[in-house]
């Protein structure tokens, strides 16, 4: 993953490269940001990468790997369920593609039809939230 993921990567955290620490962290949820903005980029677990794309933190740096990753690996599972690193990534569409354009463009062209296909029989909440997400972020790039 972090081969695919990070190229030459900094080796920095986030909190380095941005320069915002996280210092207060009333909840569980943002210890976990925290910590994973503590990490140097090369040492981001999965889960972690997932839980950053997810909370729109750090993407100035992880947006175009990420859409390399899920163009690639659609259905890969980081945390939760297969294929929610992708939905993540659709969620915060809006910032990959101002961020990186072409790379956004081309994870458009992943097969997202096959995230978690038994979830979507089971969680019918799960499918469309996916469709959503994909048909948002179509709408922003046209060309797709």
């Amino acid at each position: 993953f972090r081969r695919l993921l990070f190229r030459s990567p900094p080796v920095e955290s986030l909190d380095a490269l941005d320069g915002n620490v996280i210092t207060n962290t009333p909840t569980p949820m943002i210890e976990r940001i925290a910590a994973a903005r503590a990490v140097s980029l090369l040492s981001l677990s999965c889960a972690q990468v997932r839980l950053l794309v997810s909370q729109r933190e750090g993407l100035q740096w992880l947006a175009q790997p990420v859409a390399v990753f899920v163009r690639q690996y659609p259905g890969a599972t980081m945390t939760f369920y297969e294929g929610d690193l992708s939905l993540a990534a659709l969620k915060v569409f809006d910032e990959i593609m101002m961020i990186a354009p072409v790379q956004a463009r081309e994870m458009l062209d992943a097969d997202f039809s096959q995230i978690a296909p038994d979830l979507r029989k089971a969680e019918k909440d799960f499918s469309s939230e996916v469709e959503q997400a994909l048909a948002s972020a179509k709408c922003l790039a046209p060309q797709h």
